[in-house]
């Protein structure tokens, strides 16, 4: 989208005990909300891709069924984001706009849930429940992006975009079969939240 204005917040505005962490930071939901609240904005995606000085916030949500299984996709070489094709991925979610509103809080819950019904259509079992923050600064693209990790019980119909995933659902105690072919914020969820210790 032509100047595509996507949410984020400064880098400065994240305490040292989040940009200390890597990986997996537990805090809570109230915390990431006072930080989109206080400190969010809008700003040209193109910039905010390689300013270090900001974050954008992606909401990343892990899916399960009924019976316990995982949702697991691999993202094929159809999508735009060429970094992430033929990796596996246990989250669905993405940029919020400021389509979503105008207002950064509320542009946030609009985007979950408009990002979770525009890859999966499915209806909610449970409500979703807030994990942590995803973060990576190893690499330039995570210095750019903070993760806000949720995860819910669906009643899954079908995936929105087939032509740009594959899917299947998997017992928990296989996902570990996908690891090292998982992209970094799933991995990093897998081996630091999720995976059965």
């Amino acid at each position: 989208m032509k100047d595509e204005q996507v949410l984020v917040i400064p880098t400065a505005s994240l305490t040292p005990s989040i940009l200390l962490q890597q990986g997996f930071v537990v805090v809570p939901e109230d915390q990431l909300h006072r930080l989109i609240h206080d400190h969010g904005l809008f700003i040209e995606r193109k910039y905010a891709e390689i300013d270090e000085s900001y974050r954008q916030v992606i909401p990343y949500i892990i899916l399960a069924n009924q019976a316990g299984e995982v949702l697991v996709m691999k993202r094929l070489d159809t999508q735009g984001e060429k970094r992430l094709h033929n990796l596996y991925s246990l989250g669905v979610g993405g940029h919020v706009h400021h389509l979503d509103s105008e207002d950064p809080l509320r542009a946030f819950h609009n985007g979950l849930m408009r990002e979770l019904h525009e890859e999966v259509d499915v209806d909610l079992i449970t409500p979703l429940s807030f994990l942590g923050l995803i973060n990576d600064s190893k690499t330039p693209v995570g210095r750019v992006h903070i993760g806000a990790a949720y995860q819910a019980t669906v009643r899954f119909r079908r995936m929105n975009e087939p032509d740009q995933f594959e899917h299947q659902w998997v017992q928990r105690d296989q996902v570990t079969l996908y690891e090292d072919r998982m992209e970094g914020w799933s991995k990093i969820l897998w081996k630091e939240w999720i995976k059965p210790r």
